[in-house]
């Protein structure tokens, strides 16, 4: 299976095309990311029996504001057999009004909107 973040506990992926979301949040707000599978060897699907892989490591997460700007916010550590990991982050105090997202340098992203202070 391959890695994904959601804003909520489901243990299945989103559907790419329509990515979880936070909703509106404050400058300042804390979310917790959560993410599974970051697995750095390669996946068994078959049931064959052979060795689970280890987690890939650090996963960096960033916030992609509405002037496309980019904030890093934290470093995630997946652990366990589902290579998982449960961050909270803040929304960066300056963090422009509108559309947003939490990202994993992946390509998986959190929707979010944030609002006036």
């Amino acid at each position: 299976m391959s890695p994904f973040i959601r804003s909520d506990t489901r243990r299945s992926p989103p559907d790419p095309d329509s990515p979880t979301s936070f909703g509106e949040v404050r400058p300042g707000q804390h979310l917790s990311v959560r993410g599974w599978y970051y697995y750095g060897g390669p996946c068994d699907d078959t049931g064959s029996g052979a060795a689970r892989p280890t987690s890939a490591g650090p996963v960096n997460l960033s916030l992609t504001t509405s002037d496309h700007r980019t904030a890093a916010l934290g470093t995630a550590h997946p652990t366990g057999s589902n290579a998982s990991f449960v961050l909270s982050v803040a929304v960066p105090a300056r963090a422009p009004a509108g559309p947003a997202s939490i990202g994993d340098g992946q390509g998986h992203v959190i929707r979010l909107d944030i609002t006036a202070p």
